[in-house]
């Protein structure tokens, strides 16, 4: 490989004379030479061609030079004509193309001279007159020296060497020539060869006659110039490049400006990274001091100091790389605006509009051209809160990224342009009068919005009427009914949808009766909304997964560690919590031994073994202690190899039995149970909704303990592979509403900023709004959301088609996540509930 400094030398002798010798040649694996010739040009004998004429036998070449007067015999034998030579040697510059040349040096051999007077020999750079030429051929050369003007011949050449090399002049030998000038003419037009003469200083004298072999050698010390800067732009603000002046980039000015770009070089060499701000119309005007940074290694460079422009105009960035040998490269240019101003309101409908609550509807926004708007930020306030100011509205700061197309801060959307200053909302209203807020962001990043976030938008009134989907005939309640405290719990909760014809068919509400588990007959302090209605108790049981990968493990449902994978759920216990141990219950552990193996044991700390023991719940003493509906678990072991795990057979299923752990819960899912029939008579218990499209669920709940680590579900519709959404608490005890997508499993929840206060009621909402693309969830009847997050819906997606679940998820047939507490009065409907509809859900009417 060439590098900075290397000397490349090109013998056209050696190969010229070698008939094996193909063209083109190929003097380093990483330059390729062209066709290399030498030849010379004599007046006398001006139709004759002497192409890579090689040396007589006594040595001498026949590449010839200046004047030969009559009668001499050499080196035409016998003819006594006058002679005049010129000579030229054809050689390739391909691998120093472009390239910083820093010398270079012809290096040829006079074997003859007509006397022993050291006359002068010039060296040329030529236009090419095609190898072989002859005298009459090349009248049109031009002959260039150290001006690189083709008026350089003869008083300018590259460079003069006086000698006389020759037998009887103290022997032949090499002379060298500057060629420096000449290759970096050709090396800086990027042409891949050169063709360099020799003439006599002065083609009248009769001395000036002289002899050079073929061979000649280029030598070049050279350097490669640095690259071009590439991927160039403003980290802060941040911003891109635009190499169009007439679409440039736009910044704030009063932002602090970091700018960057990647520098390179071919050579292994540090670099210097130089940043210019310039006039946009005078480039050469500097707006800042240039800044230059370096040495330094190649790769991405920022200025290393804040810049604040504080002036607007149009201008450019100018990025250049420079080496240590002083090359630079070709400018990056990069093209902005610096403004300040914030853009005008944008101009929406007047008037009311009508629309329908969680139905799309259409709103056309214009701007002005000179604002250059690049986003609307839009939102929906109701009457009831319709502030002059909001925390809930985000200022886009011109510091920032602006924000992504269709991308959501909040209760905030984010719009681009569908074309020059026109924007079409797409966007559903949220209740029966409310009102959508438009406000304009420019491309530097200034906002309509004040700093003070008072809402300086447009607003567009809209009265929407309600979803028709929020009927009973198209969604589900399973409510509970007023009872005396000697009614008997029902088995299971009618479905208020009792239409045959929807094609969500009525769904019964299963409950399994077991121990904590049933419905309860009174329940007090309920207030206005729940008193007198049924309501079903959860108890909060976790899962014991039995899990595998180097060896077996119990673990509470969560809490896999990596590199495992689960086996079978053993059963449900009761998970640790504060208080008094519970009657007929006792305490087993996961124990990990020194050794590594792990085993699960009622008997701690370790059943006196060296290792680490860890507490996993409750387990029922006694099969008749245990609810009705249960599991036995048995702690097993591998004879061979020690490992040992859970199972709920007794014949530890063939391996070594060790001894009853105890006795868990097998508490079915609480879910819909009537069969869906669809028209092709295929039978199955099909979903409450169809959650690609916007749907409500709410409850009322009363959670008995949250903040256990482990999330704890109201309600969950299940999929194929994981629910299609969770109204659910938190590990660390907030509401949420989570939905998330079949396709690709994103999740995205809404989660309430307060924790959840134990032992009181609560009634709880969640909305998905497809059209929106928003997650809500609404507390206590209050139809502004507690919390708002955005869900993209991916291409492809289907519907979670899996049963409705209700106080817990259900994960592979497993029932997890269960709720401890009381729910009542669960709904859900294909649509978005308003207002009115909330309320009266919220007082178990119908919506």
């Amino acid at each position: 490989m060439i590098t900075s400094g290397d000397t490349v030398a090109v013998d056209v002798a050696s190969v010229a004379k070698d008939s094996s010798v193909k063209y083109p040649l190929y003097i380093d694996p990483d330059w390729t030479a062209g066709n290399l010739n030498a030849w010379s040009i004599n007046k006398t004998y001006p139709n004759t061609s002497y192409l890579n004429v090689p040396e007589d036998s006594d040595g001498r070449g026949n590449q010839v030079v200046g004047y030969l007067q009559p009668g001499w015999t050499a080196p035409h034998s016998g003819d006594g004509l006058a002679q005049l030579g010129i000579s030229f040697w054809q050689m390739s510059t391909a691998a120093v193309a472009n390239k910083q040349i820093i010398e270079a040096h012809f290096n040829t051999y006079e074997s003859w001279s007509a006397s022993c007077n050291a006359t002068g020999v010039q060296l040329y750079r030529t236009t090419n007159p095609g190898a072989g030429s002859t005298w009459n051929q090349s009248g049109g050369v031009q002959y260039f020296g150290a001006s690189n003007s083709s008026s350089d011949w003869p008083n300018n050449p590259l460079d003069t060497q006086y000698a006389a090399k020759a037998d009887y002049c103290g022997g032949s030998g090499p002379l060298g020539f500057n060629a420096t000038a000449g290759v970096a003419a050709i090396a800086q037009a990027g042409q891949p060869e050169i063709v360099l003469a020799l003439r006599a200083q002065h083609e009248d004298d009769t001395y000036s006659w002289k002899r050079f072999n073929l061979g000649a050698t280029l030598q070049i010390k050279f350097n490669s110039r640095p690259n071009t800067p590439t991927n160039a732009g403003f980290s802060a603000p941040p911003r891109g490049c635009s190499t169009s002046s007439s679409s440039p980039t736009y910044i704030n000015p009063r932002a602090s400006l970091r700018m960057y770009a990647t520098f390179t070089d071919p050579d292994p060499d540090n670099i210097y990274a130089k940043f210019r701000i310039v006039q946009a119309s005078n480039g050469s005007i500097n707006v800042i001091t240039p800044i230059t940074v370096g040495p330094i290694a190649q790769g991405v460079v920022q200025n290393p100091s804040d810049i604040v422009l504080n002036q607007e105009g149009f201008f450019a960035m100018v990025v250049t790389t420079q080496d240590g040998a002083g090359a630079t490269s070709g400018d990056l240019i990069c093209y902005f605006v610096a403004d300040w101003t914030a853009p005008g309101l944008p101009t929406v409908p007047t008037g009311t509009l009508n629309g329908t609550v969680g139905h799309a509807l259409s709103v056309p926004v214009t701007t002005n051209p000179v604002d250059h708007v690049a986003r609307l930020e839009y939102w929906w306030t109701l009457p009831a809160s319709a502030p002059t100011s909001t925390t809930e509205v985000p200022v886009v700061a011109f510091t920032d990224v602006l924000p992504a197309c269709g991308s959501t801060a909040g209760i905030v959307q984010f719009a681009c342009p569908d074309g020059t200053n026109h924007f079409t909302l797409s966007t559903a209203p949220v209740d029966q009068t409310s009102t959508l807020h438009v406000a304009t962001i420019d491309a530097a990043g200034n906002t309509s919005l004040n700093a003070d976030q008072t809402v300086a938008s447009s607003p567009v009134s809209v009265y929407s009427g309600p979803d028709g989907d929020m009927t009973y005939t198209k969604g589900h309640g399973w409510m509970g009914p007023d009872f005396s405290s000697t009614m008997t719990v029902p088995s299971s909760l009618p479905d208020r949808n009792s239409s045959s014809s929807t094609s969500m068919y009525t769904k019964k509400l299963a409950e399994i009766p077991g121990s904590g588990y049933v419905g309860t007959p009174t329940v007090t302090g309920l207030g206005q909304e729940v008193d007198s209605v049924q309501a079903v108790t959860f108890p909060g049981y976790a899962a014991l997964d039995r899990v595998v990968g180097s060896q077996h493990m119990a673990v509470l449902e969560g809490t896999m560690p990596a590199g495992f994978h689960v086996e079978s759920m053993v059963g449900h216990i009761l998970a640790d919590y504060p208080g008094a141990a519970p009657a007929n219950m006792h305490k087993i552990f996961s124990c990990i031994q020194t050794g590594g193996d792990e085993f699960t044991t009622r008997y701690g700390p370790c059943e006196g073994v060296s290792g680490t023991s860890v507490m996993l719940g409750w387990l029922w003493n006694t099969e008749a202690a245990a609810p009705a509906q249960h599991k036995t678990i048995y702690r097993c072991s591998v004879t061979a190899s020690g490992d040992h795990f859970d199972s709920n057979l007794a014949n530890c299923e063939g391996q070594h039995y060790d001894y009853i752990l105890g006795y868990a819960a097998d508490i079915q899912a609480v879910q819909t149970n009537d069969t869906f029939v669809d028209p092709q008579g295929h039978s199955f218990n099909g979903p409450a909704v169809d959650t690609t499209k916007s749907y409500t669920v709410s409850a009322w709940v009363k959670p008995n303990t949250t903040a256990t680590g482990m999330y704890h579900t109201i309600a969950s519709q299940g999929g194929s592979t994981s629910a299609g959404f969770y109204l659910q608490t938190t590990p660390s005890g907030q509401y949420r509403f989570c939905v998330r997508s079949q396709a690709t499993l994103a999740t995205d929840c809404a989660e309430s900023p307060a924790n959840v206060v134990n032992g009181d009621w609560k009634f709880v909402t969640g909305i998905w709004d497809s059209v929106n693309h928003q997650a809500r969830l609404l507390l206590n009847g209050d139809i502004n959301p507690a919390a708002v997050h955005r869900h993209s819906t991916p291409s492809g997606e289907t519907s979670a088609n899996g049963t409705l679940s209700i106080g817990s998820s259900v994960t592979n047939g497993c029932r997890t996540n269960m709720w401890d507490g009381l729910i009542s009065d669960v709904t859900i409907f294909p649509g978005v509930v308003n207002t009115g509809q909330l309320d009266n859900l919220k007082n178990h009417s119908t919506p």
